[in-house]
């Protein structure tokens, strides 16, 4: 509704690590939203940073994030016009 209304979201996933459903996603946008702007933001592919962070984090389900990264490492595709952001660093 809010997308309809012109507000600008944000849809955080990370299943939209895979291309697939990123199409997938886009796809039910468009079809709901034909004049919608999307754009695509990612974290750089820094497995270390990440997997420290995810450590750093004060979660009971740490293991399930770590094995998630896992899992996902080597589906992370970046796509052509994806804006790439750094990852949290606490020395940065």
């Amino acid at each position: 509704m809010a997308l309809r209304e012109g507000q600008k979201c944000v849809v955080a996933d990370i299943d939209f690590c895979k291309s697939t459903s990123r199409h997938e996603a886009e796809a039910a946008l468009r079809e709901q939203i034909q004049a919608l702007r999307l754009s695509w933001l990612f974290f750089e592919n820094d497995f270390q940073a990440c997997q420290a962070n995810i450590r750093r984090r004060a979660s009971l389900s740490i293991e399930d994030n770590l094995r998630a990264l896992d899992k996902y490492l080597a589906l992370y595709q970046i796509p052509i016009d994806g804006q790439v952001i750094p990852v949290w660093r606490p020395d940065a």
